[in-house]
Parts: structure tokens; C-alpha cells; sequence
């Protein structure tokens, strides 16, 4: 159904990282090629590493910066930069800076009653049934768990991250 989307009609979830509005999805909109989110992360907190399994992705940056994560390879993004992730790629952003960051970021194509399916990485080679599916609001994450210290061998534990 076509419709107006107002700011004060999107509904925001809150995370430890920052936030997520959902501008377009099945549930909002009835939109099923795509979803539109406005995420904010907050200053030094970061989404970690995660894939989509069944769906591309562009995030792009409104203001703010993130040092953004794409497999092995990192950036820096300011205003009006952006990264587009093929599904299943591994990717990460970090908000190492003192303001926040405002990202627009759309999936396709829309998936789930949610619309989107995280799957949180944090070690490189964890057979999936070790995983388990949680609900988070509307929207289905799947986190994989291979033990405390473990984490992706993209990037080392001991190596910061870029400032």
C-alpha cells in the first residue's frame, strides 16, 4: 500500500549499539521487495560483526562517522559515503568517534513477517546449529556463539581497531 511515512510515525527499537527505525517493511508498509531502516549508532559502540544471508544491503552514511568493516577490509565513512554488501558477506560497523552516527540502510529483498534476518558472527567457522534464532521486536537475529574470547578471524582480538 502506498503511504506517507512520517518521522514521528516510524517506529524506533532501542539496542545497546544505538537504535533502529523502521521506515519501510512488511509490517509498516506492506512492503515485500524491500525494508528502509534509520539506524543510529551511538559514539563508541558498534554493530558487530553479522551477515545477511539472503540479502543485499546498502548502508549509507547521513552524518556522523563509522569506521565500517567489509570482510578483511576497513573505512573510514563521513556524510554521503556509503557501502553496498553483497547477502552473505560478513561486514561490521564501529562508531569510534564522539558524535553519533546517522545511517540510512536498506535490505532486499524483505524477508521474513520482519523483514530482515541478522545472523551475528563471532568466530569464522561455526557450524550453524549452534545456533539459535532470537526475536528482537519484529525482527529475527541469529546469533552464532563459539565461546567466550573467540571472534572473527578477520579481525584479531588484540588488534584495535582503527582510529
Amino acid at each position: 500500500m502506498s503511504k506517507f511515512v512520517m518521522n514521528d510515525d516510524v517506529a524506533v527499537a532501542q539496542f545497546d549499539w544505538g537504535s533502529a527505525g523502521m521506515r519501510a517493511d512488511v509490517p509498516s508498509t506492506g512492503c515485500e521487495t524491500f525494508v528502509v531502516m534509520d539506524v543510529t549508532l551511538a559514539p563508541g559502540k558498534m554493530h558487530d560483526f553479522h551477515k545477511h544471508p539472503d540479502q543485499d544491503e546498502m548502508i549509507i552514511v547521513k552524518s556522523g562517522r563509522v569506521v565500517q568493516w567489509l570482510e578483511q577490509d576497513s573505512r573510514e565513512l563521513g556524510p554521503g559515503d556509503s557501502v553496498y554488501i553483497d547477502k552473505d558477506v560478513v561486514h561490521g560497523s564501529y562508531n569510534d568517534f564522539a558524535e553519533p552516527a546517522q545511517l540510512a540502510v536498506v535490505l532486499a529483498p524483505a524477508v521474513t513477517d520482519g523483514g530482515y534476518v541478522a545472523v551475528d558472527v563471532t568466530a569464522a567457522d561455526v557450524p550453524g546449529e549452534l545456533g539459535v534464532v532470537l526475536v528482537v521486536g519484529r525482527h529475527h537475529h541469529r546469533q552464532l556463539d563459539a565461546g567466550a574470547g573467540q571472534r572473527l578471524q578477520l579481525v584479531q582480538v588484540d588488534q584495535p581497531r582503527p582510529a
